[in-house]
């Protein structure tokens, strides 16, 4: 059957195009813009997919290739004409289109333009919130067939990277909440349990969770409501298994899952479902990681106030005293100071850790020790947290003459150049 001369004509626009898109020129914006051509091929897009397939395929492809070779300012200018000229209006009603009939090439080509897109400016990232309930639509069929749709996964990955830079921006990440893309973040982490032939590989499975926990992360930061609803969609148990399964590994996608994983201990669901998965041991093995023991310190002071008796009886217990202890190894890094703090909140808020800690000959010594330290911030923090244990110690006059404190206490309101330190 012949090809419409109407037709004929839009796949020429379409194709034309895309070989223009390959090409790298300064001026091809406003050689583009002069003959209507990002326009044109918005509208194209637009074209009922069912009957006008090859024509949308080959418009979204040299948008792809029009983008992909531009860099810096000039992709921002582009991003910014494709947006004006209606590219996502466009995409709305094309973008479900793609997954339904299985044109996974040309899906991976949209996602990858909205990727960029999202890289361009506040105003652009604000634009593509146009297209958040499109993008969940994809997402939301993807995740029910997932078993039958293996070949979208780098699709998906593209539009989580997308997600990902629009979380960044604060106004951004309340529409995604809105349109439930927490939800969906936590669904992405549980793809483990699909009994399928068609597993996905373990590649695309850690690139999967890695690009599903970014935006969870940055849209959680600091907001303790949202970490409810990471807690109420399963994040617990995602995460466990993430940080059991990359246990031995020094990878990004571990340091993701550890980044949220100690943020949960602000959450009050987060907290009882912690306690529910034997959790908190996690957080005494955290205490031993150089990298990892301030954030583990910090959620028990977060945790202890909420839950005080059984913290502290896990505290208590001798493993976990040890580990405690150990937190002194690591004295030598210059971020030792940011531990002293949530240390000093959890001694504080439990009496019988507070004595348990005083009567340790390494924790005193090495605090004695840190009040020469260089740095008057560690100075103040090791003095305060000294004074704290010795205040409860059973035998406070003892402890003092034991490691002979009136001496090192002289020396710091005579000789020590900080006036904080001082008046402590």
């Amino acid at each position: 059957e012949a090809t419409p001369p109407q037709s004929r004509a839009q796949m020429a626009a379409a194709g034309g195009g895309s070989g223009v898109g390959r090409e790298s020129n300064p001026n091809l914006l406003h050689l583009l813009m002069a003959c209507n051509a990002l326009s044109l091929l918005c509208q194209l897009i637009e074209s009922d997919y069912s009957t006008n397939r090859d024509i949308v395929d080959l418009s979204i492809s040299s948008l792809w290739h029009l983008l992909k070779n531009q860099s810096g300012a000039q992709r921002d200018e582009y991003s910014f004409m494709l947006v004006e000229m209606g590219f996502l209006t466009a995409v709305k009603s094309t973008g479900g289109n793609l997954y339904t009939e299985n044109n996974h090439t040309t899906l991976r080509a949209l996602s990858n333009i909205i990727r960029y897109l999202s890289l361009s400016t506040d105003y652009i990232k604000e634009r593509i919130c146009d297209l958040l309930p499109t993008i969940a639509e994809v997402f939301d069929d993807f995740l029910v067939e997932t078993h039958k749709k293996t070949q979208f996964v780098s699709s998906m990955i593209l539009l989580l990277q997308a997600v990902t830079q629009l979380s960044k921006n604060r106004s951004v990440s309340d529409l995604l909440e809105k349109n439930g893309f927490i939800e969906r973040c936590c669904h992405f982490l549980s793809f483990r349990s699909i009994k399928s032939k068609k597993k996905l590989k373990i590649a695309y499975r850690t690139e999967l969770y890695t690009h599903a926990l970014n935006p969870l992360i940055n849209m959680c930061k600091l907001s303790h409501r949202r970490q409810e609803v990471t807690a109420e969609n399963g994040i617990v148990k995602n995460l466990k298994y993430l940080l059991s399964e990359y246990k031995h590994l020094q990878t990004p996608l571990r340091d993701l899952a550890l980044t949220l994983f100690t943020e949960l201990p602000h959450s009050s669901t987060a907290r009882a479902l912690l306690w529910e998965s034997d959790s908190f041991p996690l957080f005494l093995n955290l205490l031993q990681d150089s990298h990892w023991f301030i954030k583990s310190v910090e959620a028990i002071a977060v945790w202890l106030p909420h839950d005080t008796d059984r913290v502290s009886r896990q505290l208590l217990a001798d493993t976990a005293l040890v580990r405690l202890v150990q937190i002194f190894q690591f004295s030598e890094k210059s971020s030792f100071g940011k531990v002293l703090e949530p240390l000093l909140d959890i001694v504080k808020q439990s009496l019988p850790l507070n004595k348990m800690l005083a009567r340790n000959t390494d924790i005193i010594q090495q605090l004695i020790y840190q009040l020469s330290h260089t740095d008057a911030l560690i100075r103040l923090g090791s003095l305060k947290l000294l004074s704290a244990l010795c205040t409860n110690a059973l035998e406070p006059k003892q402890l003092a003459v034991k490691y002979n404190l009136l001496n090192h206490v002289e020396k710091l309101v005579y000789n020590d150049s900080s006036l904080l330190v001082k008046s402590v």
